[in-house]
């Protein structure tokens, strides 16, 4: 349909649209250098905040971070879109651009009350060794839920992998009760015999 349009028509606001719907084609079927190709040429013929956004999530793809946070951090100025702030702290982070990185993801938990995505943000924080961003991450959703243990077991840990004496203590008493917290307090206990500097923090 999309490649008789283009025949059909020489509106080139017709043509935009007609390379989008292909380029959204590409990327359902994971052919992401063709979505990148149409997708150019949309975004050639008219300004499109969703092109750029697809554009930044091909780049991803293709791990061409650098391209891809250009047109990421283009679309969330452009439509001032929070959500869009995790793929695009990411991308920069992949890119080495980890203090960037560290402020995008910080402006998305400051704003955003979608605890799914705030849960999703403090793992990935996590991984990545940002404990102190995760731990901000978990504050964020206590304002949002209170103090659960299941939330307070999750930023103790990040606190306690610091070395945060006061965090690993949390862990022991959320641990009386909470086979998970135990285990992670098991853990860093482990982690602290196993220390070089023949330190214990837990003791």
């Amino acid at each position: 349909m999309f490649f008789y349009i283009l025949q059909a028509s020489n509106d080139p606001f017709i043509h935009h649209f007609a390379y989008l719907g292909l380029g959204l084609i590409e990327m359902v079927d994971q052919q992401v250098e063709k979505a990148i190709l149409y997708m150019e040429k949309a975004n050639y013929l008219a300004d499109n905040p969703d092109v750029v956004y697809n554009l930044g999530i091909c780049y991803y793809w293709m791990e061409s971070y650098e391209y891809a946070a250009v047109c990421l951090r283009q679309y969330a100025v452009s439509c001032n879109d929070v959500d869009s702030l995790v793929i695009f702290g990411l991308a920069l982070y992949k890119n080495n651009d980890k203090e960037e990185a560290r402020g995008a993801w910080m402006e998305y938990a400051e704003t955003s009350e979608d605890t799914e995505q705030l849960q999703s943000l403090a793992k990935l924080t996590e991984w990545f060794g940002e404990h102190e961003l995760a731990c901000y991450c978990y504050e964020q959703l206590m304002l949002i839920h209170g103090k659960t243990a299941d939330l307070l077991h999750g930023f103790a840990w990040n606190k306690a992998i610091t070395g945060d004496v006061r965090a690993i203590d949390l862990l022991d008493d959320l641990g009386q009760s909470d086979a998970s917290a135990r285990q992670s307090w098991l853990m860093i206990k482990s982690a602290a015999e196993l220390d070089g500097n023949g330190t214990d923090p837990v003791n």
